[in-house]
């Protein structure tokens, strides 16, 4: 937040990969505007929008190496912190819902090694 309020220049730079990332985020605006169910379609519509300004602002903020290296130590510590969470989940035994409520075979009777056609 005091990055907005800083006085440093704020520049997004142009870059094939910031413009698909901006023309992809415009185009899910449109279809979602034109989308038959328009309830549930505006909270997938600001997830993926949430998504992607965090991704132009991870694209903008590491302008300097420090920067850099503050944005790779945030990513490391948190896929640290959710890779013990999920050993945590997984040894007290609550991993069933990663697979379904049902565990791996779910309502729809699929079971490993069997192709998974509804």
């Amino acid at each position: 937040m005091a990055w907005l309020f800083s006085a440093e220049p704020k520049v997004i730079p142009i870059r094939l990969t910031t413009i698909l990332l901006i023309v992809f985020g415009v185009w899910i605006s449109v279809t979602t505007y034109f989308a038959i169910d328009t309830t549930q379609s505006y909270d997938l519509w600001q997830r993926t929008e949430k998504t992607l300004l965090l991704s132009l602002f991870v694209i903008i903020m590491p302008t300097t190496r420090v920067r850099a290296h503050a944005l790779i130590w945030i990513v490391a510590i948190s896929l640290g912190y959710y890779a013990i969470l999920g050993v945590g989940w997984v040894v007290v035994g609550r991993a069933r819902g990663a697979a379904g409520r049902g565990g791996v075979s779910g309502r729809h009777g699929w079971r490993p090694g069997l192709p998974a056609v509804w």
